[in-house]
């Protein structure tokens, strides 16, 4: 009976002492899944940001190039106004030299008659 005593004794002693090593093991592994968790939530939040930065940088290099597009094209209508008034300018002055030479060719004939 002794026995019987001494070896259930022994028997609960190595299952405790083995489920505490187990349980060491257990929440050392939890304890590294943890810090790993930490470790990608932390890159997670700065990749976030850098993605966030990234896009933020596509949005005002899109905006600068629809002021860069628009500024052109008022430019460009500003210069073909110049051209067209230019254009008619010169034809007014077309006009009126024209006129001023029929009106001395006229006169040039009414001398030729007078002499």
């Amino acid at each position: 009976m002794h026995r019987w005593l001494i070896y259930l004794f022994i028997v609960l002693a190595l299952t405790s002492c083995g489920d505490t090593s187990g349980k060491k093991e257990n929440k050392s592994q939890q304890s590294k899944a943890k810090s790993e968790k930490k470790q990608k939530s932390v890159i997670d939040q700065e990749l976030k940001k850098q993605v966030d930065m990234l896009k933020e940088i596509q949005q005002y290099e899109i905006k600068q190039e629809e002021k860069y597009e628009k500024q052109t094209k008022e430019h460009y209508k500003k210069l073909e106004k110049e051209s067209e008034q230019k254009d008619d300018e010169s034809k007014g002055k077309d006009k009126e030299d024209k006129g001023k030479d029929k009106g001395n060719k006229g006169q040039n004939k009414g001398n030729k008659g007078q002499e």
